[in-house]
């Protein structure tokens, strides 16, 4: 199995390659980063030196190097300072997320021509925006971002389903909470 990870010589997205790379040593693993403030080739060291990972600077995920049977969207910068409309700006947060997505789970083509079975698209619980004390998210908690940032990982999620909808392209949707651990960005 081929698997497309964008975003992954971030904090996640470096942690998923490594966890792929150790547990299914079979699977070949494209790595698909733009190298912006928060991807670091260092995160990746030990991927490196295993073949069946290959790294892409980049932020499309077309073209003939791309032949995944699994994509993961994890290309968002985490950092709260960083998606702030004070410092970013809430068009670049929205592109980020949206475009993102709809370059790597877009294309109806990229189904037909490299064959991807499965899109994972790693979001926030941000796009719940703020519960009431003691109230926990569920999957039919209605979105209701309240940031920019929130606001383009719904958008991206809305798409990534739509995709599921109109073209039959098997999506998941994840909506995790806070991490950290290894390779985590110190602004963080």
């Amino acid at each position: 199995m081929n698997i497309l990870v964008t975003g992954g010589a971030g904090f996640v997205g470096s942690n998923l390659v490594q966890y792929l790379l150790n547990k299914y040593p079979q699977y070949r693993i494209v790595n698909l980063d733009k190298l912006t403030y928060a991807g670091n080739l260092a995160n990746l060291e030990a991927a490196f030196e295993n073949p069946n990972h290959s790294f892409v600077k980049g932020i499309s995920a077309t073209g003939s190097w791309c032949s995944a049977s699994s994509a993961t969207t994890l290309a968002t910068p985490s950092s709260i300072a960083r998606r702030n409309p004070t410092w970013t700006g809430a068009s670049k947060a929205r592109r980020n997320s949206s475009q993102q997505t709809s370059w790597n789970a877009g294309a109806p083509r990229m189904r037909r021509e490299s064959g991807i079975s499965k899109f994972l698209q790693v979001s926030t619980d941000e796009v719940y925006g703020s519960l009431e004390s003691g109230r926990r998210s569920t999957e039919e908690t209605p979105l209701r971002p309240s940031n920019p940032y929130a606001a383009s990982k719904a958008a991206a999620d809305l798409l990534a389903l739509a995709f599921y909808r109109t073209y039959g392209l098997p999506v998941v949707v994840t909506r995790c909470t806070n991490n950290y651990g290894q390779f985590q960005f110190p602004e963080n």
